[in-house]
């Protein structure tokens, strides 16, 4: 049954060489197409764990940087001075000075 199978196809590929051919060009083009998307499909999933490790990487250093440091910060009792300050806000006996450098002009030697 084999053997005739394999004659069969013998036949049609002395028959029919050019069909053949081109139908297995367009097969092979499928088969890129096919892979080609599962290797975009693939890539934009990495991406997209990437994405999500950088992502909870950076809500737990905030979450670790408001336990740690932020709370203690808050309820120091420094924390309205720094607060004000913060908020350019100055307390009382604090002055704004402006410092600004003068220029002269000087001649040039040519």
């Amino acid at each position: 049954m084999l053997i005739k199978f394999m004659e069969y196809i013998q036949a049609l590929l002395r028959k029919y060489p050019n069909r053949i051919k081109y139908g297995i060009l367009i097969l092979d083009l499928f088969a890129m197409i096919i892979a080609i998307r599962t290797y975009v499909n693939y890539v934009s999933i990495e991406t997209a764990i990437h994405d999500a490790t950088i992502e909870q990487q950076s809500k737990t250093d905030e979450l670790a940087f408001t336990q740690n440091f932020l709370v203690n910060y808050e309820k120091s009792e420094y924390a309205k001075y720094f607060l004000e300050h913060e908020n350019n806000m100055l307390l009382d006996n604090e002055y704004i000075i402006k410092f600004e450098e003068m220029y002269q002009k000087q001649k040039a030697n040519t």
